[in-house]
């Protein structure tokens, strides 16, 4: 296949849809694995983790963090005569040709080491609640061989900070079964689930003892099993639980053997031995269903710019990044966690809109669910559990009504904010609309005298915790959030005539919203920016007269998106702002200066390291938004600037060593220059910046934007971009776009071969492919 965007350490093959690594990389590069409940993470090590329905909660194989020593996974010893590898680079280190191939849904890991090809497919099936590591073993000697194979794990199966773990152990019961399947249960464990381990190839000793396998005072670098060549066959109560097999494998020159081993968890033995057998048949046919079963998700848009960088992340992995790790797993490498962020999942949802848009409304209905009565939210909350802390912050609840907007304009579905919902505290369900309502007048009622709204324990920013905790301090990004939010609502209730909403509340509304953009105009100037926020004390935060945070990102852009700013001269202001202060050589930092001492006054944001996350790093989904802003302005340059920074196969493609992140993913953020590791990658997979750089790319680089009365198309193609096919369904209608990039003085868009006057495509049939063509 033919290799692209090669750097010392991979580079992408087959249309971009693998990562094929080739050498030690700066930190672990991860694939999040998660179709539906039941997921792993696997590194280019070896290392990672499997989980169920939360890894915060029941983490099924133990793992801790160190991103230096990388100690915990799912390992696989071999042993030929005294010459002892690992089929992974951790824990044994010895290796040769070593690949490590990263795909949607499923990781490879190829070993050449001691003349034998040993590949492993590590997958988890959509259907089923089981990880599966396909191991095939070829001898290329051309000499009869005899090795030793041993797998070995750790189990967890409790909350992974419950570390006291002689005490947890005391709750675990393990069993063997003769067709060569390890039982683990915790008595006492939230889910009352069988965890099973399994090996195809018929086991010559077994061991459920961490002390049987390690031997005192070693570890997984030097374990005793190898050495001694034995396992005791140990069972039952009281012991330190693992499963490891031992199996005997025997070669004639040039053969090949597969053997399969299962991690997998099961509501009973008997419905474990029944996946065992399961995936002990057609085991090809099986990975290549879980194959198809993601490229049939992330191919419902397809683009084509001939530039790889955005081709590849477009079409495939931010897609597979939001729905994988952001919407199934809730977990990652960098940030373990398993819990459903108020805000954050609901935006991550909005990527099923051009995929599933069902998917996107049973996420508006699950967090209407965690609603209370009184239009508050939990801030997060545990599937399984189903708690969390009520939320201090003011955004989160308002996120409802965003995605639910956004929802009924990309799809028409109105009767949406009929779907009767439960709140957490009233059982009684009540219609989606009222949900939003109960939002609004929540935020509403959080006025300061002079009609702005409080910030709380943070806005969008949590960062901001201590600013408002009294309830005192004011958000002007929410201000700017909220006047967005009102006025498409109260749009929407007109364009279809809704009349189970009073026309009082619609013109409320209304005049809310013209009052609060004239009081971000009167009250919120700074004079070259909008500040930020006040403290509970009155005092400004992102003003000129602060030393530092002198100035934020997020209040600039959101100013300009939702149409606050009238007046070009304060426009230009702001943009000159922009480029003066905060957009730096990887793109645009969310405040600047960095924070170099706490303030209990400001929040937690100030107590990271300076040019960190929210302290002046590069938040990637922040700079999503600064793309957005200037899409709308088409300002192409500065498009092209922050699109490079934000894409991650730009950012490694250029400096691999700096970046040290994955190539095939966002970050969370990345580090800004008031860091000693400026332009440095940091928290990747687990951020809301994909779904955002998907949405952005598609319906404002591309500029085509679903709306309430057709598709507005609005193109913003930096020079590098000189034309792009996308090809998408919208309203189960599918579109065929060719963006033509020739710098005309007067843009030309054709519908199916007729010149359209104006830039809005009419929603047209579903019964034909509709081809537009658009030449800016």
């Amino acid at each position: 296949m033919k290799k692209m965007l090669k750097t010392k350490y991979g580079y992408f093959i087959d249309e971009g849809k693998e990562y094929v690594i080739t050498a030690l990389t700066p930190k672990p590069w991860s694939n999040i694995i998660c179709p539906k409940e039941f997921g792993c993470v696997v590194t280019n090590l070896g290392t990672g983790y499997t989980f169920y329905k939360n890894a915060a909660l029941f983490r099924i194989t133990q793992w801790f963090q160190d991103l230096v020593k990388e100690e915990y996974g799912k390992f696989f010893y071999f042993k030929e005569n005294n010459r002892i590898w690992s089929l992974g680079y951790k824990p044994l280190g010895k290796v040769r040709n070593y690949l490590c191939i990263h795909g949607l849904g499923y990781t490879k890991i190829i070993n050449n080491y001691n003349n034998f090809r040993i590949e492993a497919t590590i997958f988890v099936p959509p259907e089923d609640t089981t990880e599966v590591w396909w191991l095939k073993i070829k001898n290329n000697k051309v000499l009869p061989r005899e090795i030793e194979l041993y797998s070995y794990l750790e189990w967890s199966l409790r909350d992974p900070a419950a570390v006291h773990n002689e005490f947890h152990k005391l709750f675990f019961e393990t069993g063997y079964d003769s067709n060569g399947i390890i039982f683990a249960k915790k008595v006492n464990s939230l889910l009352d689930l069988f965890s099973f381990h399994s090996c195809s190839t018929k086991p010559e000793r077994f061991t459920t003892d961490k002390q049987d396998f390690i031997g005192n005072y070693r570890s997984v670098y030097n374990p005793k099993a190898l050495e001694v060549s034995s396992l005791s066959n140990v069972v039952g109560r009281t012991v330190d639980p693992v499963a490891s097999f031992k199996c005997k494998l025997n070669f004639q020159p040039g053969e090949e053997k597969q053997v399969i081993f299962l991690v997998g968890v099961a509501k009973n033995q008997n419905q474990a031995k029944m996946l065992v057998q399961k995936y002990e048949k057609n085991i090809d046919v099986l990975f290549e269903q879980t194959k198809k079963f993601w490229l049939d998700l992330v191919s419902t848009v397809k683009v084509e710019t001939g530039v790889k960088e955005i081709d590849i992340m477009t079409n495939y992995w931010l897609k597979y990044q939001t729905i994988s790790c952001r919407m199934n797993a809730r977990t990652a490498y960098f940030q373990p966690a398993g819990g459903y962020g108020y805000r954050d999942q609901l935006q991550d949802s909005m990527i099923y809109l051009y995929i599933d848009p069902k998917k996107t409304k049973e996420q508006i209905l699950l967090h209407a669910k965690h609603q209370f009565k009184n239009g508050n939210v939990y801030h997060w909350w545990m599937p399984v559990t189903e708690d969390g802390p009520i939320s201090k912050h003011s955004d989160p609840y308002l996120w409802l009504v965003f995605v639910t907007n956004e929802y009924i304009k990309l799809t028409g579905d109105i009767d949406i904010l009929k779907e009767k919902v439960e709140f957490v505290d009233d059982k009684k369900k009540y219609a989606l609309y009222l949900h939003c309502i109960k939002a609004i007048e929540l935020s509403l009622k959080r006025f300061s005298k002079r009609g702005l709204p409080l910030i709380g324990c943070g806005d969008w920013n949590d960062g901001l915790s201590a600013a408002g905790k009294n309830w005192k301090g004011e958000s002007v990004w929410l201000a700017e959030f909220l006047y967005g939010i009102l006025k498409e609502f109260v749009e929407i209730l007109e364009h279809f005539k809704v009349k189970f909403v009073p026309n009082s509340l619609k013109e409320k509304y209304k005049k809310v919203s013209v009052k609060l953009k004239e009081n971000i105009n009167k009250y919120c100037w700074d004079g070259e920016w909008f500040w930020c926020a006040t403290k509970d004390n009155g005092d400004l935060i992102g003003s000129r007269k602060n030393k530092e945070g002198m100035i934020f990102l997020n209040t600039q852009t959101w100013a300009i998106m939702n149409g606050i700013v009238d007046d070009k001269d304060r426009q230009k202001k702001i943009l000159n702002s922009l480029e003066k202060y905060l957009y730096h050589k990887y793109g645009p930092v969310l405040l600047y200066p960095a924070y170099s001492k706490p303030d209990k006054e400001i929040g937690y944001l100030t107590e990271y390291s300076p040019g960190v996350r929210e302290n002046g790093g590069l938040y990637v989904h922040a700079g999503c938004w600064a793309l957005l802003m200037e899409c709308l302005l088409q300002r192409k340059d500065k498009v092209e600037y922050i699109y490079k920074n934000l894409n991650p196969i730009f950012r490694s493609t250029a400096n691999p060593d700096l970046y040290k992140t994955e190539p095939y993913v966002t970050c969370g953020d990345i580090y800004g220059p008031n860091s000693s590791y400026f332009g440095q990658g940091g928290w990747s997979w687990y951020t809301g910046s994909a779904q955002w750089l998907f949405k952005v790319t598609l319906e404002y680089v591309f500029g085509i934007r679903p709306c309430l009365n057709g598709i507005l198309v609005s193109p913003c193609l930096p020079e590098f971009i000189k034309k792009a096919k996308v090809e998408l369904i919208i309203k189960n209608t599918k579109y065929r776009f060719l963006i033509i990039n020739k710098k005309v003085n007067q843009p030309k868009l054709t519908v199916d071969g007729e010149q359209l006057s104006g830039n809005l495509v009419p929603f047209l049939s579903k019964h034909k492919l509709h081809q537009i063509v658009v030449t800016v």
